[in-house]
């Protein structure tokens, strides 16, 4: 199933998100768990979460994209701020608990200087701390674009993280298009190609892409990163170029896709628009 939305204010709850969504024709959407700029959650309002729950069912409303706040640095040198990103993110997840099936994409951090090997090991120690907890959220590294010293600006990278954490089965992988296209892969000419590199690096233990975040200037890029894995992506183009005037979800009745978060409404519409003139609706 194609799911797609775009990033939402929580300001106003859980079902007013929802309500937002459902109002534009998302059936997902991404929110930060907190001010992205700052440390303190509001009180979690446990009868706006079972009220957005139902809600969700009734509509279609799918697995849901949480984000961390920016001011997370697994990999930092100072341990406070490192033991700060360990409390942020298990308090996050802690409130996920409420909320089924939910995903938590995070910067895995800069090292400021340390090394990628040192800041590579403090963000698996910490996600090895994490998952001690069991929690149900599956948590995601997004791709970053490689600033100053940020983890993650390669595939290397990400799967040096994956593989040294303990249980990986609960971690994925986001892949921001902007981030990815600063940081040196060339999607869009190359896309098919850069996605085969994705995939021959990181180890997901068979899973996809959990989430594909697109920013505006690459709308036409994310409409092709809906490709589920190395192995689906000929099926999916065959029935493209053979099958144009049918709808999406005729096309897609044995293959899982990402998750599309757009960068707002108006670009979800965009894309929407891009996939109608490809001949694929997104219902019908």
């Amino acid at each position: 199933m194609l799911r797609i939305g775009c990033h939402l204010s929580s300001a106003k709850g859980f079902l007013a998100m929802g309500k937002e969504a459902v109002g534009i024709g998302a059936n997902t959407f991404q929110f930060f768990t907190r001010n992205p700029r700052g440390g303190k959650a509001k009180a979690l309002d446990t009868e706006d979460i079972a009220a957005y729950l139902a809600y969700a069912q009734e509509h279609g409303i799918a697995q849901i994209l949480a984000h961390a706040p920016y001011t997370l640095n697994a990999c930092a040198k100072d341990e406070g701020i490192r033991q700060f990103a360990y409390n942020t993110m298990r308090d996050d997840l802690e409130r996920l608990e409420y909320i089924p099936d939910a995903m938590y994409n995070f910067h895995p951090g800069s090292h400021v200087k340390q090394g990628a090997e040192a800041g590579i090991a403090y963000i698996a120690d910490m996600l090895d701390r994490i998952q001690e907890h069991g929690f149900r959220a599956t948590i995601l590294l997004e791709t970053m674009a490689g600033k100053g010293t940020e983890i993650g600006r390669n595939f290397e990278e990400l799967q040096a993280i994956i593989e040294r954490v303990a249980d990986s089965s609960r971690i994925g992988v986001c892949m921001d298009t902007c981030h990815v296209f600063d940081g040196g892969y060339d999607i869009t000419s190359q896309l098919e190609q850069v996605l085969e590199e994705f995939y021959g690096i990181v180890d997901l233990g068979g899973k996809i892409l959990d989430v594909v975040v697109e920013h505006e200037l690459y709308g036409q890029i994310a409409v092709d990163l809906i490709i589920a894995s190395r192995q689906d992506a000929e099926e999916f183009y065959q029935k493209m170029r053979e099958n144009r005037a049918k709808p999406l979800k005729e096309l897609t009745e044995d293959v899982h896709y990402h998750t599309i978060v757009a960068k707002d409404a108006a670009s979800m519409e965009r894309i929407e628009r891009v996939l109608e003139e490809k001949g694929f609706l997104l219902a019908g």
